[in-house]
């Protein structure tokens, strides 16, 4: 059963390719913020995992240009 996870990463703009190639595996994926500073992109995206598919993390951390990337168990809407 798949679940719901915050996925954060950081990578240089020339890797995005790679990092949207990366993430095409992901069944239902939704962007919930982007920074871009310097030549670096930072995502936070909405996704869901299964046990077998949250190893996509270290693959994504292994892309060269990829500085890092987690993923943050996520119950959905958030309040402050």
């Amino acid at each position: 059963k798949s679940a719901p996870y915050l996925v954060v990463i950081r990578f240089e703009a020339e890797k995005k390719e790679e990092v949207e190639l990366a993430l095409g595996s992901l069944k239902k994926l939704k962007v919930k913020s982007k920074t871009a500073s310097a030549g670096i992109i930072e995502l936070c995206l909405e996704a869901r995992f299964t046990p077998e598919t949250l190893s996509l993390v270290e693959s994504l951390s292994a892309i060269p240009g990829v500085l890092n990337a987690s993923a943050v168990s996520y119950g959905g809407e958030t309040t402050l």
